[in-house]
């Protein structure tokens, strides 16, 4: 990534200026006609080392060079010089104007000289030294004189300068110089992660996934679960691949934070490739002592989640790093940092990113700038920002600090530290009565050189007038007095994921966390689903639009398969002829697991009262019958929905329905018909016993004497 040096235009005036202060200088600065600079191109000076890199005024300054002739010709009479300006560069524009000067730009006085002994021929590479007393330079020894001057190394052929390297001394005439805090804080993401696809099916029918699950895996789950891009991981943590190269570049550092995304670490931890061990135990042994924020899981792109409704995915994102990132990175880390593409772009990003809980949001260059441009001073990289859902600290990076370690400008390692150290000098000369602490942010494709990066924040290291901070320090203070141009509402970004397709993946997300509950394994289907419905939002696919929107069409589809085949099996009208009763209702499972689902019945009018819920556990694949109590207030027809519903409340698939015939008098006609039956039945046996009982006992009165008598017989 190549950032556009800022201070572009006053660094044109600086370098008009600075060639009139040149031209002002003794004639013994210009040592015989320059070359045509375009010949330069082909014959080079490269400035290798400046000993040291603050000179004190009792130091000896050394300077060696690498002179190299790359044309076709020998240069005959090979002379190197050293130059120096000795007008102090008093502005950040100045520190841009005195680098960016070309080799027929003069290069100030000369201060030594080296005369190679032999013609330079074609392809030949000589190194040359040079060493002055630092009071041979000819500086004012003074305690308001210290800061930056210009350096240069000049190779010429005979009285013709062909070409020029640029640098600067750090001149450190003051034993008590102010300070300006420096925080830098370095991204680990990843590159755009595919998911694998996979074939939904029934458990009845058989669930066959692509590629194959092995044999501890659930069946019709893919192999990879919440870790994608394990099989990816290697290109970025080889020995020059850019995830290896930021942990090579700032190890050492411990002042520079690292905003992690735990899914990098994830994939990396479930790699087979030895570079990505190999990169893991570097990162767990480089995160001991130093601020590690972790980032929303997959890096979503949040400018584009707040313009298409998807709160419900950086909820995802956000619960499942905060799930993951202690066992991921082994340490507690900070989580309450947002980091929006290429950073905060309006005020719309900022309010949405506060309502899922974050506190600090990392801007772009740039953005939030101060309100007087150009600004005398650089200010404190905070900023608090009031927003609907609460105060945002928002972390406002150094564009020119910045593009310095971005896009560094120089020769070789030696020269870019020189400017970076002359440009932090300069801040802090600035006339500001306030310890100042600027941020460096770097952006997610930054992909150093460790070797030049090294040297850069070694240099920051040593440099009287910086002191490197951990950034966690500078989230502990107040804000600045600085008052800064507002935010706009929302910006026009083309590179973002569309409104409706993000309005797709969270609504299918939000239907996942609600169906989750169901499952026998919940949590491990929901980090599935998360992840893989974010897949398509990170950050990283903002370079290839055509593949995120066919990976997000994809898993859409997907994981809206995946949560498809709970129903209830309907069959024919119910009849109630009781006040109370019970209605079965027959729940399928279609699922590759075991559900718990709870059926709900709706009546369509009071003619029936349903009961409390019933809870039914149905296996994958099978179905099950479950009764569900009800009671009847009324004669008459009603129409009851039925609901399956997870364990909280959340309707997890479509509602059925079926008729009942509610006729509850007729439960007491029964009762009295058949009472009156049996009353019935009752007297006619007891007539009958009656009538049975007298035939079978009647006497005669004369097989009686005493009736006899009475007869008169």
């Amino acid at each position: 990534m190549n950032l556009p040096r800022t201070r572009r235009g006053l660094a044109t005036l600086a370098a008009a200026l600075l060639g009139s202060a040149l031209l002002a200088a003794p004639v013994a600065a210009q040592d015989g006609p320059l070359a045509d600079p375009r010949e330069a191109t082909a014959r080079t000076v490269a400035i290798t080392s400046i000993t040291p890199q603050v000179l004190t005024p009792d130091e000896t300054l050394v300077v060696v060079a690498r002179v190299h002739n790359a044309g076709e010709e020998e240069i005959a009479d090979p002379v190197a010089r050293l130059h120096v300006n000795r007008f102090r560069v008093v502005d950040r524009a100045g520190v841009d104007a005195w680098a960016d000067l070309g080799p027929g730009e003069p290069p100030g006085s000369v201060v030594a000289t080296e005369r190679l002994e032999d013609p330079l021929p074609p392809g030949a590479t000589r190194a040359v030294r040079f060493e002055i007393a630092g009071r041979e330079l000819g500086f004012l020894d003074l305690p308001d004189t210290w800061g930056p001057r210009g350096l240069a190394v000049s190779l010429a052929d005979g009285a013709a300068t062909v070409d020029v390297d640029r640098s600067f001394i750090l001149w450190l005439s003051a034993e008590q110089v102010p300070q300006t805090r420096v925080s830098i804080l370095a991204p680990l993401t990843g590159n755009p992660v595919d998911v694998p696809a996979w074939t939904v099916s029934t458990a009845s029918d058989g669930a066959t996934p692509d590629p194959e699950p092995d044999s501890e895996q659930t069946e019709g789950e893919p192999d990879d679960g919440d870790v994608l891009g394990a099989e990816a991981i290697g290109p970025l943590v080889s020995a020059q691949g850019r995830l290896a190269t930021v942990l090579s570049a700032t190890a050492g550092h411990k002042h520079v934070a690292y905003a992690v995304d735990p899914a990098v670490v994830a994939a990396s931890l479930a790699s087979s490739d030895s570079a990505a061990s190999a990169w893991t135990a570097q990162l767990l042994e480089t995160l001991d002592g130093r601020d590690v924020f972790a980032l929303a899981w997959a890096d979503p792109d949040v400018a584009a989640l707040a313009r298409g409704e998807g709160a419900a995915l950086l909820d995802g994102a956000l619960r499942l790093s905060a799930e993951r990132s202690e066992d991921l990175l082994r340490r507690s880390v900070r989580t309450e940092l947002v980091w929006p593409a290429g950073g905060l772009a309006d005020a719309t990003t900022l309010e949405f990113a506060a309502r899922a809980g974050a506190k600090t949001v990392v801007a772009a260059p740039g953005v939030l700038a101060p309100a007087l441009d150009p600004s005398p001073v650089s200010p404190t990289g905070r900023t608090t920002v009031a927003t609907e859902a609460g105060d945002v600290v928002v972390l406002v990076p150094d564009a020119g600090l910045v593009a310095d370690l971005v896009s560094p400008v120089g020769s070789t390692p030696a020269t870019i530290a020189q400017r970076l150290l002359a440009e932090t000098a300069v801040i802090a000369r600035e006339p500001s009565t306030e310890l100042r602490h600027l941020v460096i942010a770097l952006p997610r494709d930054w992909h150093p050189d460790p070797t030049i990066v090294q040297a850069q924040l070694e240099a920051l290291s040593a440099a009287p007038w910086v002191d490197p901070t951990a950034l966690s320090s500078l989230l502990g203070t107040p804000d600045p007095r600085v008052e800064r141009k507002p935010l706009p509402r929302q910006a026009d970004d083309r590179e973002m994921l569309d409104t409706d397709t993000v309005a797709d993946l969270s609504q299918r997300l939000a239907f996942a966390t609600d169906f989750a509950p169901v499952l026998t394994e919940p949590d491990r289907f929901l980090a599935r689903q998360t992840a893989q419905l974010l897949a398509p939002t990170a950050v990283a696919w903002r370079a290839d639009p055509a593949g995120r929107a066919d990976l997000a069409a994809r898993v859409i589809e997907e994981a809206e398969a995946r949560t498809v085949g709970l129903e209830v099996v309907t069959g024919s009208d119910v009849s109630l002829i009781a006040a109370e009763g019970e209605v079965p209702v027959t729940v399928r499972n279609g699922l590759v697991e075991d559900a718990n689902v709870v059926v709900e019945l709706r009546p369509s009018s009071g003619v029936l009262v349903a009961g409390d819920p019933v809870t039914v556990l149905v296996a994958a694949g099978e179905q099950a019958t479950v009764r569900v109590p009800v009671r009847s207030v009324a004669n008459g027809d009603v129409t009851i929905e039925v609901a399956l519903l997870s364990p909280e409340g959340r309707p997890v698939a479509p509602s059925s329905s079926f008729g009942v015939r509610v006729r509850a008098e007729w439960e007491n006609v029964g009762t009295g018909v058949v009472a009156a039956l049996l009353g019935v039945g009752l007297v006619a046996g007891i007539v009958r016993t009656v009538r049975r009982g007298r035939a079978g006992t009647r006497l005669d009165a004369a097989d009686v004497p005493e009736l006899a008598r009475e007869a008169g017989q």
